[in-house]
């Protein structure tokens, strides 16, 4: 019986394996995907801005991650360990929305590499 139980417990802790050695420090939770915002002039614009993310039937609001050393938020950030093809819709109040399109996630045998983007919020003429 412990030797069965060993066989069925092995398989489940595989997948893990891979992000325990040297080059995979451990599991991570990391977007797919982060977008510093700022405007025109430099000018970091996270704060009260909504990100979303589509990927097909998915959607997957944004959040703030990136902050400036002083805490200003810098940039948001969302897709949490999933692989995908992403559009992005960046909308701030006194500013044209933003979008890209066609943003793909990669990932190795530790899991998601965060896709970093950057977006120039234009304001409102």
């Amino acid at each position: 019986m412990r030797a069965h139980l060993l066989l069925l417990l092995l398989p489940a802790a595989l997948p893990l394996a891979a992000c325990h050695d040297a080059a995979c420090p451990g599991f991570t939770q990391l977007p797919a995907i982060e977008v510093e915002v700022r405007d025109t002039f430099g000018i970091a614009q996270a704060q009260g801005a909504l990100g979303i993310l589509t990927d097909g039937a998915y959607v997957d609001t944004m959040h703030i991650e990136l902050t400036l050393p002083d805490g200003t938020p810098l940039g948001l950030a969302g897709a949490i360990n999933r692989r995908g093809t992403y559009d992005i819709l960046i909308r701030k109040t006194g500013f044209l929305d933003w979008t890209a399109s066609n943003v793909a996630s990669r990932s190795d045998a530790c899991g998601i590499i965060p896709q970093k983007v950057f977006a120039t919020l234009i304001p409102v003429p």
